[in-house]
């Protein structure tokens, strides 16, 4: 009984192997989309805005060449430029005996598109600021008391030169953030860009974070500025205090030193109410809330 059941496995199989031997000698017939690549760039040169980056082929052939194709994976469709410069239209049927692996059992019946169109420019490299794509929620209390830093900050790009010049900076990805109450340090990727090639698709954003706290500041003197010779100009007060707003330990390391609150000799001049509002300068990251006197009495004095 053992020996009768092999029997009629290794029947069926030798069977099938006929069967398949048969059927694969017939020619059929297979369509394709393949992605194209360019040989024969002259040096330093790159080819820009390609009016297509694949191409559809519709191929003859045996049943094995075709089945050899298809598990061997389908390579890319070279197109020669055969050192040439400028704008160019290339029949990619004529581009056929450049890809080897269409052996001579195979036939292309038709190519879709007929044609291609680019241009062959130049390369060029550039350096351009990374500027970063940031949505940020803060945990109520809390917010940035730093500028963004970015690392690195700019990069280099390389690619066709009419592109290259229309570039102002290279933008990362989204980075969406929810209830943040502590410092933010990220690696972000970068966008890509067509035609353009980066060095690193990646960077690394930091944000200090802090609680955010108003603080008051005291007698804080008013600068004079844009005396004339000859003249003097004298407020009343000259001290103010100011209300700040900014993170606890940003707000802890300021002095009023580092304050700047002035009036212009010519901002007096020019004035009709008979008083002035003081103008501040505060280190960054740092919001003025209020200001007290918000108005100064003053006196114009000629020698």
């Amino acid at each position: 009984m053992r020996r009768k059941i092999i029997s009629i496995i290794s029947i069926s199989l030798f069977s099938i192997f006929i069967w398949l031997y048969v059927s694969f000698t017939d020619s059929y017939y297979t369509t394709v989309k393949i992605p194209i690549e360019f040989t024969d760039v002259p040096s330093g040169y790159i080819v820009s805005s390609p009016s297509i980056r694949e191409v559809t082929l519709s191929i003859q052939g045996k049943g094995w060449e075709l089945a050899k194709l298809t598990l061997g994976g389908f390579r890319e469709f070279i197109v020669s430029l055969d050192g040439k410069l400028g704008k160019q239209t290339i029949l990619l049927l004529k581009q056929v005996d450049k890809n080897p692996w269409l052996t001579s059992s195979l036939s292309v019946i038709e190519i879709s598109p007929r044609s291609i169109e680019l241009t062959v420019e130049k390369i060029k490299s550039r350096k351009v600021q990374i500027k970063p794509i940031l949505e940020i929620e803060y945990t109520p209390g809390f917010g940035q008391v730093s500028d963004v830093e970015v690392i690195p900050d700019s990069i280099i790009i390389k690619g066709p030169e009419n592109i290259v010049d229309k570039i102002e900076f290279v933008e990362t990805k989204k980075l969406s953030l929810d209830n943040i109450s502590e410092n933010i340090e990220r690696h972000v990727e970068l966008n890509k860009i067509q035609n353009i090639s980066i060095p690193s698709d990646i960077c690394r954003i930091k944000i200090e974070v802090q609680k955010i706290v108003d603080k008051e500041f005291d007698n804080v003197p008013v600068n004079i500025i844009d005396i004339p010779k000859g003249r003097d100009l004298i407020v009343i007060p000259n001290f103010v205090k100011l209300i700040l707003r900014g993170g606890i330990k940003v707000l802890g390391e300021i002095n009023t030193s580092e304050i700047e609150v002035y009036v212009s000799f010519f901002h007096a001049l020019d004035d009709t109410t008979g008083a002035l509002i003081p103008l501040v300068n505060l280190p960054e990251n740092v919001t003025l809330i209020d200001i007290t006197p918000l108005k100064l009495q003053y006196i114009i004095k000629q020698f």
